[in-house]
């Protein structure tokens, strides 16, 4: 493989990230035996999974791309798990509500099909990425007035996962890829991150190559790196595949320094400005009023662009320099 199939690009979806990595049922039965504390789960082979179309329920429902339905086989009955993904930064107080709207258009939908016997239960999951504390209800009921009999109120719980909740030491034992993806999505700053990144080799060791390339695929769009899709393709081996992953952090890495560099010249032009603007107060105070050393080093102090302005703009009107002084505290 040659090196400059990588390059970094703005350009991420994560509904299609997540909604191809979510396509592999062994990929989703780590996530389902590691992270949901439910003894079904545990019964669940890959074998008896199915993913259901979504716009075979309804229109609106299809839009939602990023939500995968499963219908699984538990013995001689069927459950639907319902997997909902919220990637938005503030947390939506209506999803519980959305929920149950969905699950009434997927039992709709079903007896269409067919009225004989009674309607399948629904799992719903929802995982969480964001960054902001988890607050909403896990029942609908907690959301509605209690000033009717309680068995006349709805009632249907979810299972969260709250992604930034889960505690480092659940997922240090298990290394499979569902587990490096929440250890990917914890990372909270690009430190984090590069520590992440160094346990992928080590964690995909176990796992087949088809899974490897379906979590290469969501990789990219997470850390914002383009593989080219003919290059995951070629991939036969996990040699080939840790040369991938090699060339993908040195990338991420480059562009890092670069970003820092860039940053650090905003830095020094900023910090350029504020020493002018405080050699200029310092001046225009002494040749006025005249000043103290203590004073002047009381200026150099202020690092705040609007406020040595606005000190600079009250030297013309100030009649003694304590009215100038007190506007950089």
């Amino acid at each position: 493989m040659k090196k400059g199939v990588l390059k970094i690009t703005t350009k991420i979806s994560y509904d299609k990230a997540y909604k191809n990595l979510f396509q592999n049922k062994r990929i989703l039965l780590e996530l389902l035996k590691n992270f949901v504390k439910e003894e079904f789960v545990k019964k669940i082979k890959e074998k008896d999974i199915k993913i259901v179309e979504k716009t075979f329920i309804s229109e609106e429902f299809g839009k939602r791309e990023a939500d995968m339905i499963y219908r699984i086989r538990l013995g001689k009955r069927e459950v639907y798990i319902y997997i909902i993904l919220e990637f938005q930064s503030e947390v939506d107080k209506t999803l519980p509500v959305r929920i149950l709207s969905y699950i009434c258009e997927l039992y709709l939908s079903l007896l269409k099909e067919s009225r004989r016997g009674k309607l399948p239960a629904v799992f719903s999951i929802v995982l969480y990425r964001g960054k902001k504390d988890w607050t909403i209800p896990v029942n609908i009921k907690e959301m509605i007035e209690k000033n009717i009999p309680e068995r006349y109120i709805p009632q249907y719980e979810y299972y969260p996962i709250i992604m930034k909740d889960i505690k480092e030491e659940q997922i240090a034992n298990i290394k499979n890829i569902a587990s490096l993806i929440i250890t990917l999505e914890k990372s909270g700053n690009r430190n984090e991150l590069k520590k992440a990144i160094k346990k992928m080799i080590e964690y995909i060791k176990r796992e087949k190559i088809i899974d490897i390339k379906d979590f290469i695929r969501w990789f990219k769009y997470v850390c914002k790196v383009e593989i080219r899709e003919d290059e995951i393709k070629r991939v036969k081996n996990k040699k080939e595949v840790r040369t991938m992953l090699e060339y993908a952090i040195e990338d991420l890495k480059k562009e890092w320094l670069e970003e820092g560099i860039n940053e650090g010249k905003q830095i020094g032009i900023n910090e350029g400005i504020i020493k002018g603007k405080q050699e200029d107060l310092i001046k225009l105070i002494n040749n006025k009023y005249g000043l103290t050393q203590k004073e002047a080093e009381q200026i150099r102090k202020c690092k705040e662009i609007k406020k040595l302005d606005r000190a600079i703009e009250k030297i013309i009107e100030a009649d003694k320099k304590e009215e100038v002084l007190k506007i950089l505290k």
